[in-house]
């Protein structure tokens, strides 16, 4: 399949568009555990064992969470999130989206989010206004 880059009819086959989007996905999980390292998370890294089974690592390790990253101009994050869960080893499945010329998203459940922020061991009673 020929893919046409712009008006000018240059051109771009389905292996090299497939190989671009590989390595802009590739460096994304840098940018994410680049990213986490410098807030903290020392031992984040990119998942390198995902090139050969999606299922033997996350895209970022070393991190409580099994992180899965995409990166392009149209996504879907609750399919990534169905994903993430899917591949999950039992680590709570986070995924970290980023839309071409926007910002970062988090996504993750409701769940998940609460007890994050909200720990089971954490005592509301206390946050309550008397």
């Amino acid at each position: 399949m020929v893919v046409p880059l712009d008006d000018s009819g240059a051109t771009r086959d389905a292996a090299t568009m497939g190989a671009m989007s590989r390595r802009k996905g590739a460096s994304w999980e840098r940018d994410v555990a680049t990213t986490m390292r410098a807030r903290g998370a020392v031992n984040a890294k990119r998942g390198l064992g995902q090139a050969r089974c999606a299922r033997e690592c996350a895209d970022v390790e070393g991190t409580p969470w099994w992180i899965e990253c995409k990166r392009g101009a149209r996504l879907n994050v609750v399919a990534a999130l169905a994903q993430a869960r899917d591949a999950s080893d039992g680590r709570v499945p986070i995924v970290i989206a980023k839309l071409d010329r926007a910002d970062p998203i988090v996504t993750l459940s409701l769940a998940d989010f609460l007890d994050i922020v909200f720990p089971p061991e954490h005592d509301a009673a206390r946050d309550v206004d008397p």
